[in-house]
């Protein structure tokens, strides 16, 4: 967006930009069983906590925006501070309450509407892609 100021001797152009305070972040969550609603808040907590102790916790300020149990796909919102621990301790959980359970990062974007269109900038898009690409150079 351009703003533009003319006064008598000089124009001045001013640029906006527009920052987002927060990353969303699209998960997909593997699990052994289904994930109920009020499961969920805790498995994040805990991840956040397995990697960083209480102070992750105290520092993470993340909130679960929308979460569909028949996917157990979920939308995490993190303060763009700590996004990089967030994706970090998302990354690296492995199980709750005993059993295997791995949080696999689909997308992340600053913007929330971005997360929902499918084809742009997918983790899963860009892997069909290159595996396309390799099949076609092999024949």
């Amino acid at each position: 967006m351009k703003q533009t100021e003319t006064t008598a001797n000089t124009t001045t152009t001013i640029k906006s930009t527009f920052h987002s305070d927060h990353y969303y972040i699209l998960l997909k969550i593997n699990y052994t069983q289904k994930l109920y609603t009020q499961k969920v808040e805790p498995l994040i907590n805990k991840a956040i906590e397995k990697c960083f102790g209480e102070t992750g916790k105290l520092i993470s300020d993340t909130k679960i925006i929308n979460y569909n149990p028949s996917n157990q796909n979920l939308i995490l919102r993190c303060q763009k501070d700590s996004f990089s621990a967030i994706w970090a301790a998302m990354s690296l959980f492995h199980d709750f309450e005993n059993h295997p359970c791995y949080l696999e990062i689909i997308k992340v974007s600053p913007w929330l509407l971005s997360l929902a269109n499918k084809e742009r900038f997918s983790v899963s898009r860009f892997e069909d892609d290159n595996s396309n690409n390799n099949n076609n150079n092999n024949n």
